[in-house]
């Protein structure tokens, strides 16, 4: 439970500070080269994918939102394996919210369900476990040999799951929620393995937490493009419901600016796919050191993405959503950035 308590200690600090020092300027890494692409023009191959994330054997695995399913590909795009279905049944979904490694074997959590099924390499059932009557967010990366279901931070109590490495259930607590939020939304995050640790990214706030092996936060660091946590609001709105002129709302502040959409990282770096305001809205991925955070450029894709994920050789998986699901493997640079966005 010390992991509970280092993430919603940082956390609190983080959403009532402000940034010190001053932002960098956003420098641009060399173009991404094409490595190849998965495309599904037809739907037979990716389905409704809404999220993708590296698996260990150096490919990806992409989560198929149409038909309920998780399918994998090899490091070269060929489709390796597919499970799920549409039901409430062992190894079936209703609503596939966040998938993570436990290190061969794959996570899938399942909201509505209220279970996390775990696969095997080659996609395999291992287990299908009922969770506690709560909404889940994600499944946390591992910290020594088990890792935690984090749920949405409202209330005054927060329910976490200690998960082993074969996706049992082996304890549930009640502890101390974070309370520094006004509403979950402010705080909802993601999360992705960063070598030994982990790093926490914000999808309304620039700021990042690098975690260490323990879930310890080792740095924390603010995005090249700053952006504060906004506030909640409460206001009115025409629901555009018959017999209903107006409903009364909270919400995250309509103004606010939208932050990070995903994150990934490997031993190396961490990549931020940062929305912000600019012309280049989703198609900015900045990447910063994996262990203290410090900035070491941007990519600028040549499209807008919805989810990213970094295979174990270091190319940046990009999923494209706009006519019909697009997987897009590319070589990224490692070197100096080529000029500066002004």
């Amino acid at each position: 439970m010390t992991l509970l308590a280092r993430i919603s200690g940082a956390v609190c600090v983080l959403a009532a500070g402000g940034a010190e020092g001053q932002a960098p300027q956003r420098q641009w890494l060399s173009p991404p080269v094409l490595d190849f692409s998965v495309e599904d023009p037809d739907g037979m191959v990716l389905g409704n994918p809404l999220r993708i994330t590296a698996s260990p054997g150096g490919g990806f695995v992409a989560a198929d939102w149409g038909d309920f399913a998780v399918q994998a590909f090899s490091p070269r795009g060929e489709p390796l394996w597919r499970f799920g279905r549409t039901g409430q049944g062992p190894g079936e979904f209703l609503q596939i919210k966040h998938m993570e490694y436990a290190g061969d074997t794959l996570l899938v959590l399942d909201n509505k369900n209220r279970r996390l099924t775990a696969l095997s390499a080659n996609g395999q059932l291992l287990s299908s476990q009922r969770l506690p009557a709560t909404e889940i967010a994600q499944v946390l990366p591992a910290f020594g040999s088990s890792r935690a279901l984090r749920p949405h931070m409202g209330g005054r109590d927060t329910l976490w799951v200690s998960v082993s490495e074969s996706g049992a259930v082996e304890s549930a607590a009640l502890m101390p929620g974070d309370v520094s939020f006004q509403d979950d939304l402010v705080g909802e995050s993601f999360t992705s393995r960063a070598g030994a640790g982990a790093v926490v990214a914000f999808r309304w706030s620039s700021r990042l937490l690098l975690l260490d092996e323990n879930g310890g936060v080792r740095a924390v660091a603010d995005g090249v493009e700053r952006v504060a946590f906004p506030k909640m609001k409460t206001y009115e709105v025409n629901p555009n419901i018959e017999g209903v002129k107006k409903m009364v709302v909270t919400r995250v502040d309509p103004k606010a600016t939208p932050a990070v959409r995903s994150v990934a990282a490997d031993s190396r770096r961490v990549f931020v796919l940062f929305r912000g305001q600019t012309e280049y809205r989703d198609r900015i991925v900045d990447t910063y050191d994996a262990r203290f955070g410090a900035y070491r450029g941007s990519i600028l894709l040549p499209r807008e993405v919805a989810d990213i994920a970094v295979l174990t050789d270091g190319r940046l998986a990009t999923l494209e959503r706009d006519f019909f699901p697009i997987v897009r493997v590319w070589h990224v640079a490692d070197g100096q950035p080529d000029g500066i966005l002004r």
